[in-house]
């Protein structure tokens, strides 16, 4: 199994937790609205190049996760403030990022 990996499909997404590549393809909506205990694993979660504009999430969405990096996603209008109140969370990075939308982080 490689690390990183991209797919289109949630049950796939579900079955690996140790690192997650999301790209534009998997976006099908400019809105992601994750839930609860989908991603309870997930320790590094990767968003890169995608046209997503709203990012509906909470810290019960990634209970497990340590690094966030976000790669070229411009159109991301913030980042959600739930995902600060994740306890294991050590860091956000933001990569090719509008400076007036790093400033949710």
């Amino acid at each position: 199994m490689d690390d990183i990996w991209a797919t289109e499909d949630w049950n796939d997404l579900r079955k690996y937790f140790r690192m997650t590549v999301m790209e534009d393809s998997f976006f099908k909506e400019l809105v992601w609205e994750t839930s609860k205990g989908r991603f309870s694993q997930l320790k590094f979660l990767k968003i890169q190049v995608a046209k997503l504009k709203q990012w509906i999430a909470s810290s019960d969405d990634f209970p497990s996760l340590e690094q966030l990096l976000l790669d070229s996603c411009g159109d991301l209008e913030e980042i959600p403030i739930g995902l600060g109140d994740i306890r294991t969370l050590e860091m956000i990075e933001l990569l090719w990022w509008c400076h007036s939308r790093a400033n949710s982080v």
